[in-house]
């Protein structure tokens, strides 16, 4: 019997199953009926020393270590030209000169001129596939416990465009990873995995078969959990601005809010675009206060 070690045929018929049925909702946050959390308003926030990203002509807020980018003084005037017949000499421009003159452009910030070409950033590396190996020949084969789910959603992404994405774009073992199998949970700390096998026909070999294997890990009840201690650490570079980055990553951070107990404690700091700390250590308590410093990105 031979086994794809990919997976890539039970993969393809849980992709398709996926596929067919109606796109998932967009990310929404359940806000708590607690004193302490609500809806992060420009009102709210603007009480508890936040304002909204919007409302702020820099990036920085004075007193919260979120610090603002200095403010530089324009270059001086260029000479005026030289008269028709005057000699001239030769001017060298360096790219130091170059880069300056982009820094104090007068063009808004974020602003993309009507005139510049739209340049696609995204870039897929090809890699083969994995190869059909004989389990008589190597009966021992490891895989990864790590677990990746990004190439659903950015497969989602495309066909949600009406477009196909490029081809390898398409990760497979990815798409196995988004979903939830609702493996059995290991019963005691003394069996910290507990191991779930399926064979199944293959969708396109009658003389072959698939091997499906599931790993879940013990996991403690939520009540003997200890304390987390968590450093939310966002970009917010330019290239995050669109509403499927840095918005899709405030939302996604806002369920982790939810979900918060009064013993934990969640710190924000941002860097590239601006770098700093944006919220100091605050309890589970204070969950307005940590979708405020969010609002705040």
């Amino acid at each position: 019997m031979r086994i794809s070690n990919s997976f890539r045929g039970l993969t393809t018929s849980v992709a398709l199953a996926a596929f067919t049925a109606a796109s998932a909702p967009p990310v929404s946050f359940a806000v708590a009926a607690t004193p302490n959390d609500g809806k992060p308003t420009a009102e709210a926030c603007a009480a508890l020393g936040f304002r909204p990203a919007a409302d702020r002509e820099e990036r920085g807020r004075p007193g919260s270590g979120y610090a603002a980018r200095p403010m530089l003084a324009p270059p001086p005037p260029p000479p005026p030209p030289a008269p028709p017949g005057a000699s001239t000499e030769t001017v060298v421009v360096t790219g130091q000169r170059k880069a300056d003159a982009a820094l104090y452009s007068s063009a808004p910030i974020g602003v993309v001129s009507a005139e510049a070409p739209t340049v696609d950033t995204e870039r897929y590396p090809g890699s083969a596939s994995n190869p059909i190996r004989r389990v008589a020949d190597e009966p021992v084969s490891t895989f990864s416990i790590d677990v990746d789910t990004a190439g659903y959603a950015n497969v989602r992404r495309f066909l949600n465009n009406g477009t196909l994405p490029p081809r390898d774009a398409v990760r497979v073992e990815e798409l196995v990873n988004y979903f939830d199998y609702d493996y059995p949970l290991p019963t005691s700390r003394a069996q910290p995995f507990k191991p779930y096998v399926a064979v199944v026909p293959s969708p396109w070999s009658k003389d072959r078969q698939i091997l499906h294997i599931g790993l879940q890990g013990y996991d403690l009840p939520r009540g003997e959990q200890p304390p987390l201690n968590l450093v939310l650490l966002v970009d917010t570079s330019g290239s995050m601005r669109s509403s499927d980055k840095l918005e899709l990553a405030k939302k996604a951070l806002n369920l982790l809010i939810d979900q918060l107990r009064p013993g934990d404690r969640v710190s924000v700091v941002a860097y590239a675009g601006s770098a700093g700390a944006v919220l100091e250590p605050t309890d589970g308590r204070s969950k307005l206060k940590v979708r405020c410093a969010l609002e705040a990105l």
